[in-house]
């Protein structure tokens, strides 16, 4: 790596010239490159234009002084980019350790009092630089947390059923209702109650699916979910194995579905495979029936046509065969065009197809 491009820039607000002078050639020495600055006013503008990595800054300066410098970028909008570069301030002055507590409570990172030797110089300007790459560090990583706490928050707040987890002995100590809406318990009520008391589970199946985690990944089951008010839901569970990185169980994961959604889901699915059996059917009596039946038809009006030299009475027989075939005819076409069968009932438990009220 190039030396030039490592080194850490300090800026030196003082305005003792001959300490710039000297401390150019301590830090340089020691992988430093130095900023100088000879007020708070010059101090400001540099540390906003060169972003250094440490500040030493002199207590005692005219115009702005070192402590006037500090509550700027501390508490002034226009330094907050600036505000976490660490402050060491120096001081020839004495000070009780109340001030001191005061200066480092108001953001200084460390102090140093003059004269103050190249040892103790480096050794302080290495711990403010650590701690603040350590401080930045814990703050990515915090951030890194939030980010990682809000996208799971939302995944479980989403998830369409009931998420449990319980410790060794079947206590539970998680538990989300997700976006489900079969129960409204919170997790108050239900933390620290046993998994089998909640979902009328048997004990010993639990205890047996826990302790025999490297024959089975799953345990399945249909059962109730005992809610708050003692009413019974019906639920199907999964349980797994909650395992530490090593393998080692320590406890187990639920997840619980609404059953009497499930079956409503599966029943109107099973519904509409019906209708749509129905619908084939008819189409193909349609198709069956007006294939014989227009011949026919055909015929019927050939003959009344030519009705002159025919009898009355199998005039009469010709008509009626005629009107019975078109209204044949006219309810197979009406059949042919549900979508929406409406039943109605025949004789005793058996239903069929009310044609006219029928979509």
């Amino acid at each position: 790596m190039d030396l030039e491009t490592s080194r850490k820039a300090v800026l030196l607000i003082d305005d003792d010239r001959s300490l710039h002078q000297i401390e150019q050639y301590v830090l340089r020495q020691n992988g430093f490159e130095l900023i100088s600055a000879y007020s708070g006013d010059e101090g400001l503008k540099k540390a906003l234009s060169e972003r250094p990595d440490v500040i030493l800054l002199d207590y005692m300066m005219p115009g702005l002084s070192g402590r006037d410098v500090l509550n700027k970028v501390q508490t002034d909008i226009e330094y907050s980019d600036i505000k976490s570069i660490p402050i060491v301030m120096l001081t020839a002055a004495i000070h009780d350790d109340q001030h001191i507590r005061d200066l480092l409570h108001q953001g200084l990172a460390a102090y140093l009092c003059k004269p103050f030797g190249k040892n103790e110089l480096i050794n302080v300007l290495n711990s403010v630089i650590h701690k603040q790459a350590e401080a930045l560090e814990e703050k990515l990583l915090f951030e890194q947390l939030l980010h990682s706490r809000d996208f799971f928050h939302n995944i479980l707040s989403n998830f369409p059923g009931l998420l449990i987890t319980t410790d060794q002995l079947g206590l539970i100590n998680y538990f989300s209702g997700g976006s489900s809406t079969f129960s409204s318990m919170e997790p108050g009520e239900v933390k620290g109650r046993t998994i089998w008391d909640l979902l009328q589970i048997n004990e010993h199946e639990v205890f047996f699916f826990f302790h025999n985690h490297a024959e089975a990944e799953y345990f399945k089951k249909e059962t109730c979910l005992l809610d708050q008010n003692g009413s019974e839901i019906p639920v199907a569970i999964t349980l797994s194995h909650l395992k530490k990185n090593d393998g080692e169980v320590v406890g187990l994961l639920c997840i619980a579905h609404d059953l009497i959604a499930q079956h409503k889901f599966e029943a109107e699915k099973n519904e509409k495979e019906q209708i749509k059996g129905i619908v084939q059917a008819m189409a193909t009596v349609n198709h069956e029936i007006n294939n014989p039946l227009t011949p026919i038809l055909g015929n019927l009006s050939l003959l009344i046509s030519e009705s002159a030299n025919l009898p009355t009475d199998i005039l009469v027989k010709l008509t009626r065969i005629q009107e019975s075939a078109e209204i044949i005819r006219e309810k197979v076409y009406k059949m042919s065009n549900i979508s929406k069968p409406i039943f109605k009932s025949y004789y005793k438990d058996e239903m069929i197809i009310d044609i006219e009220r029928s979509q």
